[in-house]
């Protein structure tokens, strides 16, 4: 049995598809964080039910949730924009990941988690990702203009 090439939508999809994957499995990632430093806060006597103050006090870290709160709402909507295949999703995928750089910074600045330079790597590889040459060419509808010598303006 024969098997067909991939279409061509298909595989010059592929990037915006990884893309999409990427940013729902780092979303799903500061989820999961999230739920991990809410749960050592409550299981340290930090948190009591309906008492914020507290948590301002005496545990940055879980402060920090609430900065990466629209972070991660951004990313996972635009992963699974990306992966159905939208185009136009390019620009709350990009601040989903400036307010993760930003929310990394500045537990990066303050009481520096282990786990924070995980997710500033990440942050910044998705960034590049997204401003590279084969998802920017995806997402631009009209070819690059050229000048008369053939070469890109």
């Amino acid at each position: 049995m024969k098997r067909s090439p991939a279409s061509p939508d298909r595989t010059a999809e592929r990037p915006l598809r990884a893309l999409g994957g990427l940013l729902v499995l780092q979303g799903l990632g500061l989820v999961g964080l999230g739920l991990f430093e809410l749960r050592g806060a409550l299981a340290s006597g930090l948190g009591e039910v309906f008492s914020v103050e507290p948590l301002l006090r005496g545990a940055p870290e879980a402060l920090a949730l609430v900065l990466f709160v629209p972070a991660t709402f951004l990313m996972v909507l635009s992963g699974l924009l990306f992966l159905l295949g939208s185009r136009r999703v390019w620009t709350p995928a990009a601040l989903s990941q400036t307010l993760a750089l930003g929310g990394g910074l500045w537990l990066y600045a303050g009481p520096a988690p282990y786990y924070v330079y995980l997710l500033l790597a990440a942050s910044v590889l998705c960034v590049l990702y997204l401003n590279s040459q084969s998802v920017r060419g995806l997402l631009h509808d009209a070819p690059p203009a050229r000048d008369r010598s053939g070469g890109v303006v």
